[in-house]
């Protein structure tokens, strides 16, 4: 405040919990991220001018960028360091600050991210005496922390762990890439999940009927390593706040809400997205869902179609009690990141518990643990209206896991109330459903789509609609013509409906008793031309229409049509034109017959 006395600082530096979405190494440069808009832009560009350089978090990107100084939105000459150095103490920060010694301006600045160091520990303690202090204290806390820490808890068949970003299927499954993405649905995370389940569903813990995990609080896998052996501390390392494990009722409503708020928004209801515009959590294995859109990046809105547990569609009124840390369901003046529907479930109740306790008696109970590469949430686009005996309409997207080990699918096997449809191939994690037909005799009303998606075993429910088949609205079949040996007699459908249907027709010529009939012809249009033989006989037609969705109808004619002679029967020709050298002159023959004339 230019007040001296008080303790007027020489420096200010910002230390901000935010920072950009992207950055390195995602590869995206400041000035992307101020173009994106959001809490990083409104920090760069709205950040006093006065604050000389900023130290940024929560997003765990890297990145040390020397950026403009803003004043009243209009960038300026001047910059300052902003930075951010990734997560778990993998770089440090080293900002350099020149300062003028009598006005104290910043007159130059460098930035960057340092690599934790690679030296041997010790040559660090041979050249740093402070070092060598430091680490007998370290020493010393390993080895007590170890008397229970290095105690087995419990194992696994193979790792277990969050979603991977930048990995690819070799072998046909996911390996590589970096760990903790957060807007990725993870094998650890819906593992977690059921251990909530299990450890509140008895009455006196809560009742939990399903399980909520946030990402965030994922901070570390659980490696199968040598041996499969999990030990208290990896354990540990996997939950280490040391929260509280809480019930509430949620309404199917307020769950629909809830699965909608993974679009994340600062404010409830509002419109400015977070660094993370996308949070996936996890559920326990006994929920599905189904949304249409896979993009972090969607407006927030109405993207949650259905909700199924245990099997069953959640219906708005529904009271689902719901398992979860204290930071999501505890009764709090913010929401534990951005997933403010808890903050309206009733009857919140702390069970005592606290989730390492819960977590490594889960682990130890369900020894040794193979991981579940099912996904709960899958994108489904189309209709789920659908015809009895007509194809379905629907397309499949988001079926794979990125955990280290998750399988790449291949099939899709579909069913109807249990009865088997077929199975389509799965591609890239996205499946057609378009050629695999409802059966034509499936009652009219709601039904429950089944798709089981192989390897993975990724389960989907799909609430659908079948209409019955619908009748055919049949007229008499018009015929016209003089049946002439080498003419066609046409039959026009008549008032069939709705379009388009398509026609089919059997000819049958008819004995002198005008009752016995046999078929001579049969085809995919409603027209015949008789031949030689014909000549002296009676005939008639029957069209057939069917239309997918409905039921095939035919009509019979009314009309017998008698085969004439092959003789020609004269019209009078009709001539037009003016007739030049070099011209043609055309003569309608009038009615002619058989043809050529």
């Amino acid at each position: 405040d230019g007040d001296a006395a008080n303790g007027e600082a020489d420096l200010v530096v910002a230390l901000v919990h935010d920072g950009a979405g992207a950055g390195t190494p995602d590869g995206a440069t400041l000035e992307q991220e101020v173009a994106a808009g959001g809490p990083f832009a409104a920090l760069v560009t709205q950040t006093d001018p006065r604050v000389a350089a900023i130290l940024t978090g929560h997003t765990h990107k890297q990145y040390a960028w020397n950026a403009p100084v803003y004043v009243g939105g209009v960038p300026t000459v001047d910059t300052r360091p902003i930075i951010q150095t990734g997560n778990y103490g993998e770089f440090i920060g080293h900002v350099g600050l020149d300062l003028d010694p009598v006005t104290l301006d910043v007159t130059a600045t460098t930035a960057e991210n340092v690599a934790r160091t690679t030296t041997a520990d010790g040559t660090l303690v041979a050249a740093y005496p402070r070092v060598a202090a430091v680490k007998t204290i370290v020493d010393a806390a390993l080895a007590e922390a170890a008397v229970i820490g290095d105690q087995p808890v419990g194992s696994i068949t193979a790792d277990i762990t969050t979603a991977f970003a930048g990995g690819s299927y070799t072998g046909g499954v996911w390996t590589g890439g970096a760990r903790d993405d957060r807007a990725s649905e993870s094998a650890l995370g819906n593992l977690v999940a059921d251990s909530l389940v299990e450890a509140l569903s008895a009455p006196e813990r809560g009742g939990a009927e399903i399980g909520v995990v946030n990402p965030g609080g994922l901070r570390a896998e659980l490696s199968y390593g040598a041996d499969g052996v999990i030990t208290y501390a990896e354990a540990n390392s996997v939950l280490p706040f040391v929260n509280n494990l809480w019930t509430t009722t949620l309404t199917g409503a307020q769950l629909d809400a809830l699965l909608e708020q993974q679009w994340q928004t600062t404010t409830e209801g509002g419109t400015t997205r977070p660094s993370r515009p996308y949070l996936a959590l996890g559920l326990s294995s006994n929920v599905t869902w189904v949304a249409d859109t896979a993009n972090p990046n969607a407006a927030p809105g109405d993207h949650v179609d259905a909700i199924y547990i245990d099997g069953e569609l959640v219906q708005p009124d529904d009271e689902i009690r719901v398992g979860t840390f204290s930071f999501l369901a505890a009764p709090a003046a913010t929401a534990g990141d951005n997933f403010f529907a808890f903050q309206h479930g009733t009857n919140p109740t702390d069970s005592g518990l606290v989730d390492r306790d819960a977590w490594i008696d889960y682990l130890g109970e369900h020894s040794p643990l193979s991981p579940s590469f099912a996904r709960t949430r899958s994108v489904v686009t189309g209709s789920t209206s659908v015809v009895a005996g007509s194809a379905l309409g629907l397309s499949l997207a988001g079926l794979n896991l990125t955990s280290l080990g998750a399988p790449e699918n291949t099939q899709v096997e579909v069913s109807l109330d249990g009865a088997s449809l077929g199975t389509a191939p799965v591609s890239n994690g996205a499946a057609d459903l378009s050629g695999l037909s409802v059966p034509s005799g499936a009652s009219a009303g709601e039904h429950t789509l089944t798709l089981t998606i192989s390897p993975s075993g990724t389960t989907v429910r799909i609430p659908v609609t079948v209409a019955p088949i619908q009748p055919l609205t049949v007229g008499v079949p018009v015929v016209s013509g003089s049946l002439r040996v080498g003419q066609s007699l046409v039959a026009d459908a008549g008032v069939w409906g709705p379009v388009p249907v398509v026609l089919s027709y059997r000819w049958y010529t008819v004995a002198s008793d005008l009752v016995t009939r046999t078929l001579v012809q049969e085809g995919a249009s409603a027209s015949y031309t008789p031949s030689a033989s014909d000549v002296g006989k009676y005939v008639y037609v029957v069209v057939t229409g069917s239309k997918a969705g409905y039921t095939s109808v035919s009509a019979q004619s009314a009309w017998r049509g008698y085969v004439a002679a092959a003789t020609l029967t004269a019209g009078t020709p009709v001539v037009s034109g003016v007739l030049k050298v070099g011209s043609v002159l055309t003569a309608d023959a009038g009615v002619w017959g058989p043809v050529p004339v």
